[in-house]
């Protein structure tokens, strides 16, 4: 074939374009918002970026699959002067969670297993773990009791498995980066639980065990399932554990505020461009803005995006749902959010009053340790994306953009 070089480098360019994709645009007063009063994020977020709070800012609010918003402010790295952008690639840590969840419902959906089967089933020692006999004392001397009941996969889900004894997971390198999850597995049986499996909500480590448990399902590693069964198939081609050598100059410096609050590097932050060996099912993703907005969209299409299924409605819907007893969940709800619930990787609004947030009940939301977040109204068909690099994560001020958002919402659903 005489064009044979340039015949494949367009299939090679076509494959990838068709891989990469993006939610189509929509002009504000179309999707039902206010241009007026969308100019007030604007006002709040550059000037975050001017007072020194944070290096950029990336926000996006879709409505009906639409991107009606979507703006960056500010530098991605500060070293380098580089601009904040549409394809900016962050670590969006904690909000792993719901896409590892995803991975799990599927697998649910296949019959791998029951929600209420033991861990034990699929992972020896889970069925001998101890509990702590006193919460409040965790140290190598500590008194503990036998299970008086197994952790099951929902417990996992929910975070209620008792799988919270920090302290001693450090101490007992329990979390060692540098071994696969099959070793996590076997090492955190052998420290006690903070609390007997279904007593409490503590917001910990269940989520990197199901990311061990997908790959015992899945027969494949954690990265290659995720990447083979979500973001292949929604077109998330900027997601993933680590950062291609190609795309690492659109990947954000992670900065935290020092004692004179002045933005520093921030000491922990891993590098994006190497490959790990513990793929973290509770914090280990890269991605961006416009790939987490597919995967929000498909679930609230329950399920369902461009074509491509990844659910059933009724999983999506269960996903979505309260799973934890109000007796369960902490006073001040999961990780500080009053009036929300739990599903199954995030947060669920149970009581819209008193979570003093302008949103719908139905809610569903989570965030990242270096201040990603993202939520999806149910009720106005609205996603929410307010991406940024700084941790630790501090509630206000994506409370703040989320109020920014629903007051510039003019024509809600009746």
């Amino acid at each position: 074939m005489r064009n044979a070089p340039a015949f494949f480098c367009l299939l090679i360019l076509a494959t990838s374009s068709a891989w990469a994709a993006d939610l189509p645009s929509v002009a504000p007063a179309d999707a039902g918002f206010s241009a007026e009063r969308l100019e007030r994020i604007d006002q709040t977020l550059s000037g975050w970026v001017e007072e020194g709070k944070y290096a950029g800012v990336s926000a996006a609010i879709v409505r009906d699959g639409k991107f009606l918003y979507r703006k960056s402010f500010g530098q991605r790295d500060l070293s380098t002067g580089a601009p904040m952008a549409e394809d900016t690639i962050f670590r969006i840590y904690s909000m792993t969670k719901p896409i590892v969840s995803t991975a799990v419902m599927m697998l649910h959906e296949q019959g791998r297993f029951l929600l209420d089967d033991p861990v034990s089933k699929y992972i020896p020692g889970f069925e001998d773990v101890r509990v702590l006999a006193d919460e409040s004392r965790d140290g190598a001397d500590a008194a503990t009791v036998p299970l008086d009941r197994e952790i099951t996969i929902e417990h996992l889900l929910t975070h209620t498995s008792g799988l919270s004894n920090s302290a001693a997971y450090a101490r007992e390198n329990v979390f060692d980066r540098s071994l696969p999850l099959e070793e996590m597995a076997r090492r955190i049986v052998t420290v006690p639980l903070a609390h007997q499996p279904g007593r409490g909500w503590r917001y910990a480590t269940s989520i990197d065990v199901l990311g061990r448990l997908v790959e015992i399902w899945s027969g494949q590693t954690l990265d290659v399932y995720l990447d083979e069964a979500i973001f292949r198939p929604l077109r998330m081609s900027d997601t993933g554990f680590w950062v291609a050598a190609d795309k690492l100059s659109r990947a954000a410096k992670i900065d935290t505020l020092d004692e004179n609050g002045k933005l520093v590097p921030f000491p922990r932050a891993a590098d994006p461009g190497q490959k790990p060996a513990f793929f973290s099912g509770g914090g280990g993703l890269y991605s961006t803005v416009g790939d987490y907005a597919r995967f929000a969209q498909m679930l609230l299409n329950e399920g369902e995006l461009d074509g491509v299924r990844l659910l059933a409605p009724k999983t999506a819907r269960t996903m979505r749902m309260n799973h934890v007893a109000p007796d369960v969940l902490p006073e001040n709800g999961p990780n500080g959010r009053v009036g929300y619930g739990f599903g199954y990787g995030g947060a669920v609004l149970m009581d819209v009053a008193a979570s003093q947030h302008l949103t719908s009940k139905g809610e569903y939301n989570w965030g990242g340790m270096a201040g990603t977040y993202f939520w999806i109204d149910p009720v106005e068909r609205v996603i929410g994306l307010y991406f940024v690099q700084r941790p630790p994560f501090i509630p206000q001020p994506p409370k703040t953009f989320k109020t920014l958002v629903y007051q510039a919402l003019v024509q809600p659903s009746r």
